[in-house]
């Protein structure tokens, strides 16, 4: 059944369609409509699901999003090659390697940051007050993500810290 559905569409759809998408897209269906915990991943889904349990991947340590078709950077992580070279919150990625940031895809930009720990990427950040970019050369290392935060605090501190915080101004 599943090849004659496969031929039809190849033979009938009003556009041509490619032998491997389809394929994927059956089987990601089919995997799929065994449970809401069953999933199938291509290998592009399957390195990111590994960076996520194993808590580190080579790269700069930049935690990035899409903010008004821009790539933003939200924050370096901590002690990454990003932070130490200065980048920080706000900048807006502009190119890497010399090549202009593709703004409709967020992954493209994030695979271009990531590679073998050792080898160089250049970084081209467009920075409030600057006219031209800043380009920075920073060497891809092990980077760590630390989902939790720990800080010993002395007796009594954390009382003064909330009620401190109650004068500070509201984020968006």
């Amino acid at each position: 059944m599943l090849a004659e559905v496969l031929e039809r569409v190849k033979r009938d759809y009003v556009n041509p369609v490619d032998d491997h998408q389809l394929l994927q897209a059956a089987v990601r269906g089919m995997v799929s409509s065994l449970d809401p915990y069953s999933a199938y991943l291509d290998g592009d889904d399957y390195d990111e699901i590994k960076i996520s349990s194993s808590g580190q991947y080579s790269g700069v340590g930049l935690e990035v999003s899409m903010q008004d078709d821009q790539v933003v950077v939200i924050a370096p992580l901590e002690d990454s090659p990003a932070a130490r070279a200065g980048i920080r919150s706000g900048d807006v990625i502009a190119t890497i390697d010399g090549v202009a940031v593709n703004s409709s895809t967020l992954d493209d930009t994030i695979g271009r940051m990531r590679g073998a720990e050792g080898t160089q990427v250049k970084i081209g950040i467009m920075r409030e007050g600057n006219l031209e970019p800043i380009v920075f050369t920073l060497k891809r290392s092990k980077v760590e993500l630390r989902s939790v935060k720990a800080q010993l605090l002395e007796p009594g501190s954390a009382t003064r810290a909330s009620r401190s915080s109650a004068k500070l101004p509201a984020m968006s």
